[in-house]
């Protein structure tokens, strides 16, 4: 309640107090007023310095949103150096129900924040629907995301059929890229 009337006093109150159950005292805080006004703890979380507690207080904060919002906020985090963890855990739950979607997102996030997301969208969308996955990535045009989507595809698909697996890794255009996946998969090009 307090966090939702006067939520820069609890904030206050709860660093005031430090110890084990400040973090997440500002947590509560912070999730209360999200629901009152999510831009302005929004915007306080963003100034927040990059680390452990930053995404802490996002989480919380994301809790109090609406989809739409927490999309909003989860693309302002993508910058930060510890969201991709984030967005990695929002990507999970949303690809079980629209992985399409969740891809077209992700890909306007930066690179290391779509790495993550993309190794969390196909680690539960493969198990799922593995021809529609497949499906999917021979719609995408040739470039560094495909090959980044190719690659997350193959980990996650290699215990289901490694022969397939292996297959999409030789479709992947990128040396590197392609190296680094047959390595995790232990197979040799």
């Amino acid at each position: 309640l307090w966090g939702k009337e006067a939520p820069l006093k609890a904030i206050a109150y709860a660093r005031a107090h430090e110890g084990s159950s400040s973090t997440g005292l500002i947590g509560q805080a912070l999730s209360g007023w999200a629901e009152e006004d999510s831009l302005a703890a929004r915007d306080w979380a963003n100034k927040q310095e990059d680390g452990r507690e930053k995404m802490i207080f996002s989480k919380a904060i994301l809790s109090s949103l609406s989809d739409e919002a927490r999309l909003d906020f989860l693309t302002e985090l993508s910058l930060s150096r510890h969201s991709h963890l984030l967005v990695a855990g929002h990507v999970t739950q949303w690809a079980a129900d629209s992985p399409i979607d969740s891809f077209d997102w992700l890909s306007s996030l930066s690179e290391e924040a779509q790495t993550k997301g993309l190794k969390a969208l196909y680690r539960t969308w493969v198990p799922q629907d593995p021809e529609a996955a497949g499906e999917h990535l021979m719609s995408l045009p040739e470039g560094g995301l495909r090959d980044a989507a190719v690659s997350q595809f193959a980990l996650a698909a290699v215990d289901l059929d490694r022969e397939a697996a292996e297959q999409w890794v030789q479709s992947i255009s990128n040396q590197e890229i392609r190296q680094a996946t047959a390595n995790q998969i232990g197979i040799q090009l």
